[in-house]
C-alpha cells in the first residue's frame, strides 16, 4: 500500500514519556515532516515529567495528527 493510498483501517503511533523533551519533540517533528496519509494519529503521553516535555510537545498539537495527554503524577 502506497502512504497516500485511502485505507479503511486507522494507525496509531503512541509513545510514552518521562523527562525526555528533546527526545521526543525530535521525534515528533521527524514524523511530521513526513506527508503521513489521515489515516495515521500521533498519541503521546506524558507522564508527569518535570523537564517542560509537555508544554513543549503540546505547542505541536496545531497538527491535527498528534493528541497529547498528561498523568498528573
Amino acid at each position: 500500500m502506497k502512504l497516500k493510498e485511502k485505507s479503511r483501517y486507522k494507525f496509531t503511533i503512541g509513545y510514552t514519556t518521562y523527562n525526555r523533551k528533546n527526545l521526543i519533540l525530535n521525534r515528533l517533528n521527524s514524523l511530521l515532516k513526513i506527508d503521513l496519509p489521515d489515516n495515521v494519529e500521533i498519541i503521546v503521553i506524558d507522564n508527569a515529567s518535570t523537564d517542560g516535555t509537555f508544554k513543549a510537545i503540546s505547542n505541536l498539537t496545531k497538527d491535527s495528527k498528534i493528541k497529547v495527554y498528561c498523568n498528573s503524577k
